[in-house]
């Protein structure tokens, strides 16, 4: 298990490295981490995720502009690829198959790539929508498919009012999927879980 102060090495030299644009320095952060017995979930949440924040906040603070935040994010969504082909090639499949997607209106789809990383790891099925998708196509998309959950990634609380909607309409299909709902907005004072009547959140 990686100790709290190689974690601390480890999110710096990553950081570092997005800030640079430097996507090998990035891969190796990452491949320390592994090679310390950080697991794979533990490097998407502890090491990814969180540098993740770390830049947009500094992008939100007017400390690095857009260009470099992007491209940090493409780096991350790069390597977010190599890791989930890896742990994907043994896996077996359990049956179940979800559709994943950013509400619409919500451009950031690192979060939501990252659970449908995992329920593919963990033998699912996945449609990943990517941002962007609007609400109406992805309740039609999902009406003509097999589909045993929808997650929903919402980060900013300007787009909760979307997500009450596709929830809304994702119900009205018959037999209706199970519906996950999660991202920074849920942390928000303003929104009540209960009323977003889904599944889990």
């Amino acid at each position: 298990m990686v100790i709290s102060q190689d974690l601390k090495t480890l999110r710096k030299r990553y950081v570092t490295a997005l800030l640079a644009g430097d996507a090998d320095k990035a891969r190796q952060a990452v491949s320390d981490a592994e090679t310390r017995g950080l697991g794979i979930q533990s490097v998407y949440v502890d090491l990814l995720a969180y540098s993740q924040s770390v830049i947009g906040q500094m992008w939100h603070d007017g400390e690095i502009n857009i260009g470099v935040e992007h491209l940090g994010t493409v780096i991350t969504l790069e390597i977010m690829s190599e890791l989930r082909r890896q742990a994907s090639v043994i896996r077996k499949s359990n049956g179940f198959r979800a559709v994943v997607a950013p509400v619409e209106g919500d451009t950031h789809m690192v979060g939501s790539r990252m659970l449908s990383d995992f329920l593919i790891i963990d033998g699912w099925e996945v449609d990943f929508m990517g941002a962007s998708t609007p609400g109406k196509d992805l309740v039609e998309f999902v009406k003509n498919r097999s589909v045993d959950m929808v997650g929903i990634s919402v980060t900013m609380s300007t787009y909760i009012n979307n997500a009450k909607l596709l929830i809304r309409d994702l119900k009205s299909i018959s037999p209706s999927p199970k519906i996950l709902i999660g991202g920074l907005a849920l942390n928000s004072s303003d929104v009540e879980l209960n009323a977003l009547n889904c599944d889990a959140v």
